[in-house]
């Protein structure tokens, strides 16, 4: 019986899979026009899958001969910096990888090896495996940007210099594989662009799924076990996770295999949320990935302005860098959002992580007979503010972000343990749209920030959370205002209720 894939590459014989080439139209053709391409996308979006079923399809055709080779075993993290070093380090993964898949050839390619010179292994590897071949060879590299600078361009160069040499001497083909586009991470890692042998390759980015693809990955389950998924259920799983394959999957696999293990049973928009929970509160290797990325100064510098609702002004390369690792999307030509909320919970969490260790023993006096008690909350945040709000300021580099930090960790306590706050990053507009979630209660909270520039928020605002709880049918929000004008003291904390224009309280507090 086939599962819902969260582990390595996906295998149709064992998981629940979309055609992976069709992810990625034209990339055959590339191949047996003797293209040479470079396939990138984020971490967990099929990158792998896609690779091995162009493998699988070429073999099977039986037009070429396909192998599959790794670059990661030269991580710079692991101190493989040198071009020397690295190219024995990866010669000699990638023979035992061709003794694996084409034994035939190992023979061969190691002399060739053997007698080359120095910063030339990989060209003689793959000229040597062209000869020895009987047919045209198509070469995949994967990971190939876990390379240090230097490896990467000589790596790069060796293939450009084998380009000429096709396909008797050298590839048909070569695919390269990895999460950066390979002119963006030559930048990154100090050069101009010009390393790489951008003037043969073609690119393909390989991005989410659709939503179509949702229903389809989903109705294969369907088809197997006769269990289905409501609309209401793909609706939020479309919407909390925007097709990124690994969340799509792993939310599925929780519902059908915890959840709801019953096949007779259909599985709703209830059970997905709780999936949901199940994802983000599990220390998933994948959701840790992406935290641990907010050690990089470059991803802070971008990710903090979105949070607090600012267009970052970093340079081009740092926001490719953040929407390629797959930390953010583009809106439009000026406008970065998270590329998820799913993401983007899991970014604020890593981002106060700090904050949240010292809310773990705060009283839940909020609560009553399990229920959020919505004047109690007041008075429990207010007190949290006032308690908090300095020590918020130590490890935040974007100080404008802070304040929207801390009321954010407050609210992932109060939705901890059956519920979930929503966000909605309104970039480059000063505001930031939150819906706690717990049990029955549905609390809208607005955050805007009062600038030197901007006359009082208050009166939009409430005008604002008028209109969405209206849509909610719920009669109480908040509204909170972060004073970041040049005068502010950033000491002064005051509240008041305000009656809306359509009758509907409102808790504006100011910080």
């Amino acid at each position: 019986m086939r599962t819902f894939n969260t582990t390595g590459p996906c295998r149709p014989e064992l998981h629940y899979m979309l055609p992976p080439l069709a992810r990625a139209p034209g990339a055959m053709e590339l191949v047996r026009a003797q293209r040479y391409l470079a396939v990138n996308g984020p971490r967990q979006s099929g990158k792998t899958s896609l690779v091995r079923a162009l493998v699988d399809a070429v073999n099977r055709d039986g037009w070429a001969r396909a192998v599959v080779l790794s670059a990661e075993v030269s991580d710079p993290s692991a101190g493989v910096v040198e071009v020397d070093a690295a190219e024995r380090a990866l010669v000699s993964h990638w023979l035992t990888a061709m003794a694996l898949q084409w034994p035939e050839a190992r023979g061969a390619v190691e002399q060739a090896v053997s007698r080359a010179a120095e910063h030339g292994r990989l060209f003689a590897f793959m000229s040597a495996a062209a000869v020895a071949s009987d047919k045209p060879l198509v070469v995949v590299i994967d990971e190939i940007d876990t390379l240090a600078r230097r490896p990467f361009i000589s790596a790069l160069r060796q293939i450009r210099d084998g380009f000429q040499f096709r396909p008797a001497g050298f590839p048909h083909s070569v695919v390269l594989s990895g999460m950066r586009h390979l002119r963006d991470h030559d930048i990154a890692l100090g050069g101009d662009g010009g390393g790489s042998p951008f003037n043969i390759v073609e690119f393909i980015s390989l991005g989410n799924f659709s939503q179509d693809d949702v229903v389809a990955l989903y109705g294969q389950h369907t088809g197997g076990t006769g269990q289905r998924f409501s609309d209401a259920a793909i609706a939020m799983v479309w919407d909390q996770t925007r097709g990124q394959p690994w969340l799509v999957n792993a939310i599925a696999n929780h519902c059908v295999s915890t959840l709801v293990p019953d096949r007779s049973q259909v599985v709703d928009d209830a059970d997905v949320e709780e999936a949901i929970r199940l994802v983000e509160h599990g220390n998933t290797t994948h959701l840790r990935s992406l935290s641990r990325r907010l050690a990089e100064d470059r991803v802070m510098r971008v990710v903090a302005p979105v949070v607090a609702g600012d267009q970052p002004k970093v340079s081009e390369d740092d926001e490719r860098y953040a929407v390629e690792v797959g930390l953010l999307e583009r809106v439009s030509a000026d406008v970065l959002r998270p590329a998820n909320p799913i993401y983007a919970r899991a970014l604020l969490r890593s981002f106060a992580e700090p904050e949240r260790k010292q809310l773990v023993h705060w009283s839940p006096s909020w609560l009553v007979d399990g229920r959020i008690d919505l004047d109690r909350l007041r008075d429990n945040f207010l007190a949290f503010w006032k308690l908090n709000r300095n020590m918020m300021k130590v490890r935040i580099t974007y100080p404008e972000a802070v304040a929207h930090f801390g009321l954010m960790t407050y609210l992932d306590r109060v939705a901890n343990g059956g519920g979930r706050v929503d966000r909605e990053f309104a970039v480059g507009r000063g505001r930031l749209d939150l819906l706690l979630h717990h049990g029955a209660t549905r609390l809208p909270i607005e955050v805007k920030v009062h600038r030197d520039h901007g006359g009082d928020p208050v009166p939009d605002g409430v005008a604002q959370l008028d209109r969405y709880c209206e849509g909610l049918g719920v009669d109480r929000s908040w509204l909170v205002v972060f004073d970041q004008r040049s005068g502010a003291t950033g000491t002064r904390l005051e509240h008041e209720e305000l009656i809306s224009p359509s009758g509907r309280r409102v808790l504006v507090v100011r910080a």
